[in-house]
């Protein structure tokens, strides 16, 4: 562990710097091979090392250690190799990151949870990512925005790092070095740099919780940090998990030697992991049950539709071979090993959830963020493949008579290093065209006063948004906007100027609390008030309070929020001041009357 954690500190920042001095656009050639050209050079040197040190138990730990560290800076140098020339991290500000962003951007100037936009409401996304890069943001005087990207860079790198510590406690160092690395190349998306390292340390944190792990189990108060932190971060796999480890807490409790040690470790465990996420839950509690509750956000249906990735072991790739393997293994070692049954309830609650609210979506439109199940089980049956191997491929090798096991054990670590890290970097890379990846979309976004990123390709460009024009105008004509809300119709607004808003543009992102489709109703309400000082008294007083200031798209039969239609004749008032800006957008300004 302290051999991973040095050299992680050391190397990650040296070889994350790296792209900066080749100096590579990393949509030619050489850009995208940068990355594989610095792992084989690193996997020649590691291996030259791995042939003196495999079968000496002291020196294989720390090795180990060092090779752990160097891959999580690898991986720190692919991202920001695949970043380099663009400020924004993964996928630009499409999808889910313009509210990631204006979330970040939101906690540069609190430090309470806290909603993107809406003011006076709590977070209902799990608040600790973006809070991070905020007061990062504040600390440092930098746009938040900006940081996003680095954020996704140093948390993919610390995921496969903090992965590493965890697993090696459990089951050794090799296995503990393979199963980030190919957990990554089962389910990588930089921009949920922080499902990803939530859920690569889920599984390790929740076999040393409820499990009985050969090794002594990480004192209740870590666990409970860890299980709080979890919570912060992304709380999704805890409810997927749930049948599971409701199963696991019955199975382990039956199992252990001293039951009443048992449940006082797992109920002093909860309750730090409690008390670490009040922060973000007690808000979200007291507010629900004092406003109540409208959940919208799951009635979004994902583009890649909601049956993508069922089965990914039954897929005809080497990958899902592995994992298939994998779930052959939790079946057939359930009774000899300690972690094969505990990963297998985990698996079967994923898949039970999956199954049951593929129904509810069925009957209601909810989708209850089904889509999310693939990801889990099949990082967990990736896991399982590889811990498979590591009882199984000995014992061949025994049987075969083979007197090289540990070099032959070794070369299928390497081989599974270089497997993962070729992937990686294939899918890391950006790669543009009339379908560009994650990667090239980073590159894609319009910047905030117009124009692109260093390497932006000209074809597939993102349609810009003139979100600094329009912080400009609406500052010049009001001075500082302060506690005025907004209503834009475009929320890439909110990742630049930490504006209160009175609602997001779509419900893909609502907050259950802030009663998406009431306010939505009151916008509909407005957009029927014909006579201008008539609507500006009402958009004073709203259910929800005022409305200063509305950004709307300007087409030839109206000025539009989404899909409300404003006239201009109803803005036709001294109450009202109007600004035309770029890309066909109008800021529309209620004065006081």
């Amino acid at each position: 562990m302290a051999a991973a954690v040095l050299t992680w500190l050391v190397a990650m920042p040296l070889l994350s710097q790296l792209p900066r001095y080749v100096n590579l656009n990393p949509f030619t050639g050489r850009g995208a091979t940068f990355p594989v050209a610095v792992a084989l050079v690193l996997a020649t040197v590691l291996l030259g090392v791995a042939l003196v040190v495999v079968g000496r138990p002291r020196l294989e730990g720390p090795f180990a250690g060092v090779c752990a560290g160097l891959l999580a800076a690898w991986v720190a140098l692919t991202l920001r190799a695949a970043l380099y020339g663009t400020p924004f991290g993964y996928v630009g500000l499409g999808k889910d990151m313009a509210r990631m962003s204006a979330m970040a951007n939101r906690y540069s100037t609190t430090i309470q949870s806290a909603d993107p936009w809406i003011p006076n409401l709590p977070a209902e996304y799990p608040p600790l990512y973006p809070w991070l890069i905020g007061r990062a943001a504040a600390l440092l005087d930098l746009p938040a925005w900006r940081l996003v990207g680095k954020a996704e860079v140093v948390t993919m790198s610390a995921a496969v790092l903090v992965a590493f510590v965890l697993w090696q406690r459990l089951v050794g160092v090799w296995p503990a070095l393979v199963i980030p690395a190919l957990s990554m190349l089962t389910w990588g998306q930089p921009d949920k740099a922080f499902e990803i390292i939530s859920l690569l340390v889920f599984t390790p944190w929740v076999l040393d919780v409820l499990a009985h792990p050969p090794r002594r189990r990480l004192h209740w108060l870590v666990s409970g940090v860890i299980g709080g932190l979890i919570v912060l971060t992304y709380q999704g796999w805890l409810i997927f998990a749930a049948l599971g480890i409701a199963a696991m807490i019955v199975s382990g409790w039956r199992a252990a030697p001293d039951r009443r040690a048992y449940v006082r470790h797992l109920l002093a465990v909860m309750a730090v992991a409690a008390v670490v996420a009040s922060w973000f839950v007690v808000p979200y509690v007291v507010t629900a049950l004092r406003s109540g509750t409208q959940v919208v956000a799951d009635l979004y249906q994902p583009p890649e539709g909601l049956l993508a990735d069922l089965f990914p072991f039954l897929a005809p790739t080497p990958l899902a071979l592995f994992q298939l393997v994998g779930l052959v293994g939790l079946v057939a070692l359930r009774r000899s090993t300690w972690w094969a049954q505990p990963i297998l309830l985990l698996v079967a609650s994923a898949v039970v959830f999956r199954v049951v609210f593929t129904m509810r979506y069925v009957l209601t439109g909810h989708t209850t963020a089904i889509q999310y199940t693939p990801r889990m089980y099949g990082v967990l049956l990736t896991a399982a493949g590889v811990l498979t191997a590591a009882v199984w491929l000995p014992a061949v090798l025994t049987r075969l008579g083979a007197t090289t096991g540990r070099r032959v054990l070794a070369a299928a670590v390497a081989i599974a290093l270089g497997w993962a890290a070729f992937g990686l970097a294939q899918v890391w890379m950006p790669r543009g065209g009339a379908t560009p990846n994650d990667a090239a979309r980073a590159h894609l976004e319009p910047l905030p006063g117009g124009g692109y990123p260093r390497y932006a390709p000209a074809d597939a460009r993102t349609w810009w948004f003139p979100s600094g024009p329009v912080i400009r105008a609406v500052e010049r004509a009001i001075g500082p906007v302060g506690d005025r809300v907004t209503l834009s119709t475009n929320e890439r607004l909110y990742s630049y100027a930490a504006w209160s808003g009175y609602m997001g543009r779509g419900s893909g992102s609502a907050n259950s609390l802030a009663r998406w489709h009431d306010r939505r109703a009151e916008i509909v309400r407005l957009a029927g008030i014909g006579n201008a000082d008539a609507l500006a008294d009402a958009a004073g007083r709203t259910r929800f309070g005022p409305i200063d200031v509305l950004i709307l798209y300007r087409q030839p039969d109206g000025w539009y929020f989404s899909d409300i239609r404003f006239a201009p004749e109803q803005f036709r008032s001294p109450r009202w001041s109007v600004i035309d800006l770029p890309q066909r957008v109008v800021a529309v300004i209620r004065r006081p009357p």
